[in-house]
């Protein structure tokens, strides 16, 4: 995807994170539904409103990445 281009893989995951929040913020609004995402299938749910990149709290709010401080240099930017 050109997008995607000339990016660190890091970068590239938070694109693509940011992307299926924003997704699934969409689709669960159109649907009158709550949408819950984990790292694992029997893990305790987030709500994806709650990760909203376009309000402070979503922002300050990092996705659900490993804690290496790799990722987190990336989400800090």
């Amino acid at each position: 995807m050109k997008k995607y281009r000339n990016k660190s893989p890091e970068e590239v995951i938070k694109l693509v994170t940011t992307e299926i929040i924003k997704r699934a913020i969409k689709l669960g609004r159109k649907k009158k539904r709550s949408v819950f995402i984990s790292k694992t299938s029997g893990g305790k749910g987030t709500d994806v409103l709650t990760l909203n990149p376009k309000t402070d709290e979503g922002r300050n709010k990092s996705p659900s990445l490993p804690n290496s401080p790799r990722f987190q240099s990336v989400l800090q930017n």
